[in-house]
């Protein structure tokens, strides 16, 4: 694949409506199509393999295996060819290819998770955001259904910020986007983020047309960021990014005003050029490499993008910049960089051989195999065998039409390798043949001629469900031994091995759990023939799930509606949320079997339920009536409905020879909200001098400037555990980090003694 310079964006990635572009030069030009074979990996944020999520080019779908890898196998595709990752629970994500030639790419994606869910009224408006990082405010009544249709409920907030230089792989597209005046740049971006709009029922929605809704984005290279930028949106259709609007700095954020949601950019742009080159090692050895592009001035990635199997790139840089590469070996056996100047260039430029400084290992293993009679035999299996044991088949390829095989990959581990081929069709094989490791390459030819003493077995795997089970990594081992003589990943549900006859076996498959690895297993053989054992369904075993469920009722009988359940162990407290029938459940891998202790709360009618132990594992249903009042409160009275009316899960004193701290938390559907306060205290009074109000998601947490103003009132101190602290407490020029809205607080509590 070329080396594509992916522009690092300010990205929101949204609910989809792509805008068409009427560029036809540009967006037309994918007319050219050509087959090839493209490979590689998706990672999500923290670099975790990410494991069946569907990726899709033109249609043709694959999925990832267990680690995260894929192969479109000689697909048609257009030159600009765009890939879509697509997972449940994550953000959808793309890339765009610009690929020449019909031969094998790699490409690395990233998809990343919806962790942030905030919520407003359609019909109110109102901001959401990450503190410090990302809003988004909404104007009333600006939200449609994709038909256009008028939506009036509440409107869910996906959300994901991204610091473009940590999160290169997570950008969708390519560098390249198209201006206002239609003309193909290269861009240059400051920051990222993801977000998606749903209604309440999971269905997609928009800004209506003609509306507008206000971003806010963090600046991820603040010192050298300029006034102003360009806002830009991804463009699935095409892969480019296409300009629409300004967004201007104001502090450490750029904002800007957009009309409808897909993914955006704050970017600059910039003429460009072509650039292409060959890396090679320290061997002169061609390999496969990722290269970043840096901008020396302030360190910002522009982007990032891979070298052909052979060493070869192509790529766009800014016109009349110079920029530093970035080089690192995805075969070199030690993570290390080379970095290197190029640049100012003002026309396309041959950047020739770039040979770093490094020590890839690469061991480069190829030849021919012929059988009895001299004749090249197409089709044989060539197996290459790692360490001493003759049954370890650790790699596998066909030869081609010519009878030519050929292995490349990192030396790293330093084994000892042989080769064996087989011609299944004729029933024979080689000998085991060592090979000797000079300077890492090896041309080793393989006459096929002895009779197999080996035998084919192949077979489907398929889940409980019936679905083929696509990229599973089965292991083969003797009957009663664990350490695997044979491994291979399953191809939409089929495998295949070759083994010794007579031998007693067992597959064994793994899927790896809160509570560790859990086994698959099934004992096959012994085979004296080839075998076809027909479909295997894999059960893997579910002891240690504890499923709790069932509904929350109020003192009349009526369901509660996003009632509270938490659920309490000696090492974690954890909340979930009954829904609109009041239902709920958990879902718990007891692989301690702890005992939990459940509560049920109905925040607003400030009502709580009996509490209810249970441990063990298996499905249990558990109904509660949430009828208890509390004699224990902490509310709020703010104007803001994330606070006020509050009946906190969790609240607590302490109190020293001067000090008094109070402090509460609680978990709603969409929020986590805590609280605390500290106050002088004062002949049982108590007189405020310092008072603190936080919260991460929401970012109230600006005092203001005349604390004389701010107090806490007792009207009720304890003398022993049990009695009650009871006041009330006044918290003025609070600011709304999101709006920017100062909030004047009060409320008051009742609060046991308890040490």
């Amino acid at each position: 694949m070329k080396f594509r310079i992916l522009v690092l964006t300010l990205l929101v990635t949204t609910t989809i409506l792509v805008t068409q572009c009427t560029k036809e030069n540009v967006d037309n030009q994918n007319t050219n199509e050509l087959i090839t074979t493209i490979s590689g990996n998706l990672k999500d944020e923290f670099n975790e393999n990410v494991s069946n999520a569907t990726l899709s080019i033109n249609g043709v779908n694959v999925n990832t295996n267990s680690d995260g890898n894929f192969v479109f196998n000689k697909i048609k595709i257009s030159k600009n060819a765009v890939i879509i990752a697509k997972k449940d629970g994550y953000f959808d994500n793309y890339k765009t290819l610009q690929i020449t030639k019909g031969a094998n790419h790699f490409v690395q994606l990233g998809i990343f998770k919806k962790v942030e869910t905030q919520n407003f009224s359609a019909t109110k408006g109102g901001a959401v955001g990450i503190s410090n990082q990302l809003s988004v405010e909404f104007q009333p009544n600006s939200i449609v259904y994709e038909n256009g249709n008028n939506y009036d409920g509440i409107v869910n907030v996906d959300m994901k910020f991204l610091n473009p230089s940590k999160n290169s792989n997570l950008i969708p597209g390519s560098n390249l986007g198209i201006d206002a005046n239609q003309k193909e740049v290269v861009l240059k971006s400051y920051g990222l983020a993801g977000v998606e709009l749903r209604g309440v029922n999971n269905e997609k929605l928009q800004i209506k047309t003609g509306e507008k809704a206000k971003l806010k984005i963090a600046i991820s290279t603040k010192s050298t960021a300029p006034s102003s930028v360009k806002l830009s949106y991804f463009d699935a259709k095409s892969g480019y990014w296409k300009e629409e609007g300004t967004a201007t700095k104001e502090g450490n954020y750029f904002v800007g005003s957009v009309g409808h949601f897909s993914y955006w950019n704050c970017v600059q742009q910039f003429e460009l050029i072509n650039i292409n080159g060959v890396i090679k090692d320290n061997s002169d050895i061609p390999v496969l490499s990722k290269i970043e592009v840096i901008d020396p001035i302030d360190s910002v990635l522009f982007a990032y993008g891979y070298t052909e199997q052979d060493g070869t790139f192509e790529g766009k840089l800014p016109k009349n910049m110079q920029v530093s590469l970035i080089i690192n070996h995805l075969s070199t056996c030690n993570y290390s960089k080379y970095g290197t100047t190029v640049g100012p260039y003002s026309q396309d430029t041959d950047l020739g051989i770039l040979k770093t400084n490094i020590d890839t290992k690469l061991l480069k293993i190829s030849g021919t195999v012929k059988d009895c009679n001299n004749s090249v035999l197409k089709g044989a299996l060539v197996h290459l065998i790692l360490g001493n044991s003759i049954y370890v088949y650790d790699k596998q390829v066909v030869t081609d039409d010519n009878g030519s095989y050929s292995f490349d990959f990192p030396n790293c581990n330093g084994y000892n390798y042989k080769v064996v081929s087989i011609d299944n069709i004729n029933n024979k094989v080689s000998q085991i043949i060592p090979l000797t490791v000079n300077k890492g390459i090896i041309q080793k030819d393989i006459t096929v001629c002895e009779n197999l003493d080996m035998v084919e077995i192949n077979g489907i795997i398929q889940s409980e469900n019936g679905s083929l089970l696509n990229g599973t990594k089965i292991n083969l081992t003797n009957l009663n031994d664990t350490i695997p003589i044979q491994s291979t990943f399953s191809n939409n549900g089929k495998f295949s091995f070759f083994v010794n006859k007579n031998i007693p076996l067992k597959l064994r498959m793994y899927q790896y759990t809160n509570c560790g690895q859990v086994e698959f297993s099934k004992e096959i053989g012994p085979f004296t023939q080839n075998t076809n054992i027909g479909i295997v369904t894999v059960v893997f075993p579910s002891n240690n799930q504890l499923f709790v469920h069932g509904i929350l009722t109020d003192c009349n009988g009526a369901v509660v509606t996003n009632g509270v359940v938490r659920y309490t162990t000696n090492n974690f407290t954890k909340y979930t949320f009954s829904d609109n029938n009041g239902a709920y459940a958990l879902n718990i891998d007891n692989c301690q079997n702890d005992t939990y202790n459940l509560t049920a709360f109905d925040e607003q009618n400030n009502k709580f339920s009996n509490s209810f132990t249970i441990s063990g594992v298996g499905d249990i249903t558990k109904n509660f009536n949430v009828c208890n009042t509390s004699d224990e409160y902490l509310q709020i009275q703010s104007g803001d409905p994330i606070l006020d009316n509050t009946i906190f899960q969790n609240i607590y004193v302490t109190d020293s020879l001067n000090y008094l701290i109070i402090y509460a938390s609680e978990n709603t559907k969409n929020e986590n909200v805590s609280f605390s306060m500290k106050a002088l205290i004062d002949n049982n009074t108590g007189s405020a001098v310092k008072l603190n109000f936080f919260d991460p998601k929401i970012s109230i947490n600006n005092l203001g400037n005349n604390v004389s103003l701010n107090t806490i009132n007792l009207q009720a101190f304890p003398v022993s555990l049990g009695d009650y602290y009871i006041g009330n407490f006044t918290i003025n020029g609070v600011t709304n980090n999101y709006t920017n809205k100062s909030m004047n607080l009060t409320g008051n509590f009742k609060i046991k003694k308890k040490n």
